[in-house]
């Protein structure tokens, strides 16, 4: 049942959920919004504005620090922070990948795991998080 409907009718559902404190349904639609395919940006700033639990984000995160370039356009939405966070991870995962004995490294050669290792020391994300231990962050 819920399944069936789209991306935007879970963002309306989180939006409103949000405004008037119904923390369950609030729940409910971010579960529903793991589950959709979504653009990397689009959930960073989509989750930013809702204030959800970045470890959520590792895989978007992830995604982008493989990813070559940018957009002028992607950078504006993600802000400055994101944007020099996922560069400063990026740069992270190029050292190891270099430490590792590759020898034209690209952030893309790390290992999902080491980036998820670097994403939380860069994002100040901490092992609780990762292992639900703090939920969807207040309103």
């Amino acid at each position: 049942m819920y399944d069936d409907q789209p991306k935007d009718h879970w963002i309306t559902i989180l939006d409103l959920a949000t405004r008037w404190k119904f923390p369950g349904v609030r729940d409910l639609a971010v579960r529903q919004l793991q589950k959709l395919d979504m653009k990397p940006v689009e959930r960073i700033v989509t989750y930013d504005k809702y204030n959800l639990d970045k470890s959520l984000l590792l895989p978007a995160y992830i995604l982008l620090c493989k990813q070559s370039s940018r957009s002028i356009e992607d950078g504006k939405r993600l802000g400055m922070t994101t944007v020099l966070r996922i560069n400063e991870a990026r740069e992270y995962a190029q050292r190891f990948a270099a430490e590792q004995g590759c020898r034209s490294p690209t952030s893309a050669d790390a290992e999902d795991e080491e980036l998820v290792e670097i994403l939380k020391g860069v994002f100040g994300l901490s092992s609780d998080c990762l292992n639900g231990g703090c939920g969807i962050r207040g309103y």
